[in-house]
């Protein structure tokens, strides 16, 4: 139903005086008449319509044993999140040029799902320390601390023994399944995840990023715990006044460090702010320098190593040069964050005294780098960064 317009014809009588106005106008005797449309809008069908009716219809089978024959379907979307996920997938297909056919298809059966192997899935988060688990409808993220990876898993079962089988040949991480429902493991865990250190014009590949290599130790995971931050042990702290200083990287090598008691805030001046704003941060063992040397960069003639490799990664994170000074960097983090809108990043836990190194890179427009040295002491510890103490990269 619904409002249409409708055209008809009526008739209309003229005198001879209007007759002359009306090429079409029809002379009965002394009578003229001419024949007019007419519009109006009428309210009524508008159309037809399918209707589908279903009836029951109740079969018997025979319950045998199951055998997989193809990839698990996609589960049923069940939160906000995931919701916001499937839409996200969609409009990625459709800011790389997509068409709508390609965009539903990647919303309601997109590839990852495809590919997943027939078998039992899992849900949820598991923890209980440093090292977790959490659990996707097409893969399993391992969490180390900082570091996370999402790799494919599998269940698998042997006599009365479940195992959860993450990651591909030739080396996966197998962990039992409880009886309790809990997830059991031992020895240590490697994660090799990697952190965003910065972007590209690249719609295909938005972003750079580093290495971010953590192990942890693998124990009785269970489902919602809390999977907790790695805090550092070492000697007890060095009795000091609480102070920062900055330098000149003529020394090599970190005092004795101590926990408890030690911050460290990283502030960018009103100059920068803007640059570093949403940019990583490393806290470094030793001078950039030296751990690019060891690495094997060449400092090619009067270049240092450090602009060497800036310049590198200015061109692209896949750039032979940058890869190869990034490979060795997880030997030399001590902690990673990152910079807040304002330019400000904090570290509440840190060690309370030694010699390390701050390094961060705003990467392309107005390319500057920090490779500052601090001396912490215990307790509250504060540097700004400005362009007075950047490194020359040109």
């Amino acid at each position: 139903m619904g409002t249409t317009t409708q055209t008809t014809q009526t008739t209309r009588e003229l005198t001879p005086l209007e007759a002359g106005q009306y090429p079409n106008a029809t002379q009965n005797g002394q009578i003229f008449t001419v024949r007019q449309d007419s519009s109006e809008l009428v309210y009524g069908p508008t159309g037809t319509r399918t209707v589908t009716t279903f009836t029951t219809k109740t079969a018997d089978c025979n319950a045998g044993v199951f055998l997989p024959i193809g990839a698990s379907p996609m589960q049923q979307v069940k939160n906000d999140m995931e919701i916001l996920t499937t839409i996200g997938a969609g409009m990625g297909v459709l800011m790389n040029g997509g068409n709508l056919k390609d965009t539903t298809k990647e919303m309601l059966a997109p590839e990852s799902d495809q590919n997943i192997a027939p078998g039992l899935r899992m849900d949820g988060r598991y923890g209980g320390g440093n090292f977790g688990l959490i659990f996707h409808r097409e893969s399993v993220t391992m969490a180390c601390g900082d570091a996370e990876k999402a790799l494919p898993y599998s269940i698998r079962r042997s006599g009365a023994k479940t195992t959860l089988v993450i990651g591909e040949n030739p080396s996966p991480l197998s962990l039992e399944i409880m009886p309790d429902g809990s997830i059991n493991g031992s020895g240590t865990v490697q994660v090799n995840g990697r952190i965003v250190t910065g972007a590209t014009d690249d719609i295909q590949n938005p972003f750079t990023f580093a290495p971010n290599v953590v192990s942890c130790a693998a124990g009785r995971l269970t489902a919602g715990a809390e999977i907790t931050q790695p805090v550092s042990v070492a000697p007890a702290p060095v009795a000091e006044s609480s102070a920062v200083s900055t330098g000149p990287a003529s020394a090599r090598g970190n005092a004795p460090a101590a926990t408890g008691g030690a911050s460290l805030r990283i502030a960018a001046a009103p100059g920068v702010a803007n640059l570093l704003a949403g940019k990583a941060l490393a806290v470094m063992k030793d001078d950039l320098e030296n751990i690019l040397a060891a690495a094997g960069l060449n400092p090619q003639g009067t270049s240092s190593r450090v602009a060497v490799w800036a310049r590198a990664c200015g061109r692209g994170a896949t750039d032979p040069v940058c890869r190869q000074g990034l490979a060795v960097f997880g030997n030399y983090t001590v902690a990673r964050t990152g910079f807040d809108g304002s330019g400000t990043a904090t570290f509440p836990n840190v060690p309370t005294s030694g010699t390390f190194y701050l390094v961060a890179d705003t990467a392309f427009s107005n390319h500057l780098l920090w490779n500052v040295r601090i001396d912490l002491k215990p307790g509250a510890n504060t540097i700004t960064l400005d362009e007075r103490n950047t490194t020359p990269i040109k």
